[in-house]
């Protein structure tokens, strides 16, 4: 049966090129690399071996801010934001019969506190300025 795929004629060509430069591959002589020459002392010092010496400096650090600085009608404005809306999303999944005055007190807990919140937000815009701040 014959072959169903042309024959190319430059293939020919190309095995007998393949098989002359694996022929001169394995007929030469491998490249050895010198040895290595090893130092007659002690080790020589790796990349890990290396000591940072630190200098003896008086550094002290200066005082952390304290933790809160926010202004408490601020802070509070922000724990009724969350407040209300976790207890509105806790009723709502969990107590389906809750009273109707809990619910009212909890929005306008929260239309309150996002007023504010609002209310306190920068009136004036800087037109020069792209607001990063450094």
């Amino acid at each position: 049966m014959s072959d169903p795929r042309p024959v190319d004629p430059s293939r020919s060509d190309d095995e007998a090129a393949w098989e002359d430069l694996v022929r001169r591959f394995h007929e030469s002589d491998p490249v050895t690399p010198p040895p290595a020459s090893t130092p007659a002392g002690p080790d020589p010092a790796g990349p890990r071996d290396h000591v940072v010496e630190e200098p003896e400096e008086d550094f002290v650090p200066p005082e952390p801010a304290p933790l809160s600085t926010a202004e408490p009608a601020l802070a509070a404005a922000w724990t009724g934001v969350g407040v209300s809306l976790g207890l509105l999303l806790v009723i709502t999944v969990f107590a389906r019969s809750t009273p109707s005055l809990l619910t009212w007190a909890l929005a306008g807990l929260f239309l309150v506190s996002a007023g504010y919140l609002g209310y306190r937000l920068p009136r004036d815009r800087h037109d020069g300025d792209d607001g990063a701040q450094v």
